[in-house]
């Protein structure tokens, strides 16, 4: 079982999350050890008042022992500890998260879910006529593939350049050169559904794009600086083409959702939400970003409280979070929006099935 499903599946009294955002360079880090130090003392505190002196030892103890292990020069934006008496882990997340501490019968799941989500994982073909560079850039980190297929060199380009007119280049050599590079493309990806940028002037991608089998993955190009061009500036480049095309996706599931509307087939009222989710009955679940919801069962529904009683007595830190590991662990589609456009639903609104 691999860390976050062993996070994801792990249910007992006195389950620690610590989330706070992490930087990467000083003195900013120095500041993070602060938060984390603060943020302990909290968990402390509330470990203490909520459970047995035995249990309590064995929870603070873990918590230690996982706070001595972390490097903070290697964190991104964000870190999330997971304790509990058995075990201790910590993940270090590309995403920004709301400085806070939960304690409940499960791990507060829920930013590993969007980061998930939000982490955005392509692929970057930086496309000339003389050669064929692929790189898989997780976000805005990309790292250049040097193993075969990649990277290709085109071995008649110089060599036949001189002798050639430029009509006679481009059937000769750029055809052909690019149909070998999109077989080696098709090899290293035809089995994932990730989106492909390509880097190169506007001739080669007109002229790859009409021969590439692999049409419906490329998403659009972006200029290539030059041949030699570093990875850092190649996906620089492409990340904006990627965050365009993600901003369409949203734009799609939120048309989806107006659909949905006005075919009475959603739901927002919290109890109908989480009875539909339990059932099955859940297709999308749109939550906004950074909302989070405490809440109790009475008779049957769910009942939301103020943040102040979160320590109490058979109370859901967050039930937000349960509903999106509920949705996740059904196959079902999780959409995080920005902004206030779910205001209108108090934070959630779900699509359900047919």
């Amino acid at each position: 079982m691999d860390t976050i499903e062993k996070i994801k599946n792990t249910k007992a009294e006195g389950c620690v999350t610590i989330i706070m955002n992490t930087h990467q360079t000083r003195p900013a880090i120095q500041q993070d050890m602060l938060t984390l130090k603060n943020l302990a003392k909290e968990a402390e505190e509330r470990v203490l008042s909520l459970y047995d002196s035995k249990t309590a030892e064995a929870i603070l103890r873990q918590l230690k022992n996982t706070i001595n292990t972390i490097d903070f020069s290697r964190n991104d934006k964000s870190l999330i500890l997971f304790i509990c008496a058995e075990f201790g882990h910590y993940l270090s997340l590309p995403t920004s998260v709301k400085n806070r501490v939960v304690i409940d019968k499960t791990f507060a799941t829920r930013d590993v879910y969007r980061a998930m989500h939000e982490t955005t994982i392509y692929y970057v073909l930086a496309l000339s006529r003389k050669q064929a560079r692929l790189i898989k850039a997780v976000n805005d980190h990309g790292e250049e593939l040097k193993n075969a297929p990649f990277p290709l060199f085109n071995p008649e380009y110089n060599k036949q350049k001189a002798k050639l007119s430029p009509d006679d280049i481009e059937e000769a050599l750029i055809v052909e050169f690019f149909n070998d590079v999109d077989k080696a493309l098709w090899e290293v990806i035809h089995n994932n559904d990730l989106p492909v940028v390509i880097a190169s002037e506007i001739r080669n991608y007109n002229i790859f794009s009409k021969i590439s089998r692999l049409k419906n993955k490329i998403i659009g190009r972006v200029p290539l600086l030059h041949e030699e061009a570093k990875v850092h500036q190649i996906v620089a480049e492409a990340r904006h083409l990627v965050e365009k095309n993600l901003e369409k996706e949203i734009k799609k599931q939120l048309s989806k959702l107006e659909k949905a509307i006005n075919k009475q087939r959603f739901l927002t009222d919290y109890t109908e939400v989480w009875n539909a989710i339990q059932q099955g009955r859940g297709r999308t679940l749109f939550v906004k970003k950074g909302f989070h919801q405490p809440a109790v069962f009475v008779n049957g529904h769910v009942a939301l409280i103020e943040k102040v009683m979160k320590d109490a007595p058979l109370v859901v830190e967050d039930i937000i979070d349960e509903m999106i590991e509920k949705m996740i662990n059904q196959k079902g589609e999780v959409v995080f929006i920005d902004g206030n456009q779910l205001d209108r639903f108090n934070g959630i609104a779900l699509i359900v099935k047919s």
